[in-house]
């Protein structure tokens, strides 16, 4: 969930001159862009480690520019527009055909905008991290940016807590399986073995597709997952030209869920679709060569400049 009012977003490498910073989502179907003058253009920009983000974008944290609302303006597909209500004052929207988180309108009537899917130097980078509370485990901040474990101080906003049923078995309790949920609760499932490989990928797919700075996955044998409950309520999309590459959603809310690759026996599932922690982290950064240029790798972990 974004913060609204955090302020002081640092401006570099702007665009050349006033040329709208454009987005897509994964099938294309929905754009939009973010124009007029380049001074002014965007507010601010920060990652948010909250639970809700993390679960609907199936990863670990989502990064947010938010523009003026007289800066937005949407392209196309408004007609493939879904939304799910997380909370009383929270709209999140996803393509209803491939799945990919999109731009929302926050409580002060600006447009948040995920950093993922937008195309060229955006002129600014991140300041801070938030939420960092609800962090994921797995998640290493290895930057120098502020932290806030929720909303900064002077932000006068309601705190959602994690659903109690979605939320991690406490310590001590030991399971044999390892729960994950989508966040309208329609799609739960269970895995029984732990991944057997796990990778944070750049690929510019997986950030159109996750609407984040990379996807972060894991890998097990297919017969590891059992769905169960919302398995109907299951969505795929893959791109014409991919050999490989599917996104799985829910149909209900929009979180990224788990996609059984029955040619190569394995189940590839979102680190962030999951409810209980999972032994292990995400071993490397793959396909690094089309990483986001506001981001940077400091987590010292392995990169790729393709597949691992």
């Amino acid at each position: 969930m974004f913060a609204a009012g955090v302020t002081g977003a640092s401006v570099t490498d702007a665009p050349t001159g006033d040329s709208p910073v454009t987005g897509s989502c994964l099938c294309g179907e929905v754009s939009w862009a973010i124009g007029g003058a380049r001074e002014g253009r965007f507010l601010r920009m920060t990652h948010c480690h909250c639970s809700y983000c993390r679960k609907h974008h199936g990863t670990g944290f989502v990064t947010f520019v938010v523009a003026p609302a007289d800066r937005f303006s949407w392209r196309s597909g408004q007609a493939n527009i879904s939304e799910y209500a997380s909370s009383p004052s929270m709209r999140r929207t996803f393509c209803s055909r491939c799945g990919s988180s999109l731009p929302h309108t926050t409580a002060g009537g600006d447009m948040a905008v995920p950093a993922g899917p937008l195309t060229g130097s955006l002129g600014l980078r991140p300041q801070a991290h938030i939420f960092v509370g609800s962090k994921a485990p797995w998640t290493v901040i290895a930057d120098e940016l502020p932290r806030h474990d929720a909303y900064p101080a002077a932000i006068d906003a309601p705190v959602l807590s994690t659903p109690a049923a979605r939320k991690p078995s406490r310590g001590g309790v030991v399971r044999d399986t390892v729960r994950g949920s989508c966040l309208c609760g329609k799609v739960a499932f269970e895995l029984s073995a732990p991944f057997q490989a796990a990778h944070h990928c750049h690929c510019s797919r997986c950030r159109r597709g996750r609407a984040a700075a990379h996807a972060s996955n894991g890998f097990a044998p297919i017969d590891a997952i059992r769905f169960i409950s919302g398995e109907a309520a299951l969505r795929s999309y893959k791109p014409p030209e991919a050999r490989r590459f599917t996104q799985c959603f829910c149909a209900g809310c929009g979180c990224i869920m788990p996609r059984l690759d029955t040619q190569r026996g394995i189940v590839g599932v979102p680190y962030g679709s999951l409810d209980d922690p999972q032994d292990g982290a995400p071993q490397d950064h793959i396909y690094t060569a089309d990483k986001a240029e506001w981001f940077d790798i400091r987590d010292g972990l392995p990169c790729f400049t393709q597949g691992s």
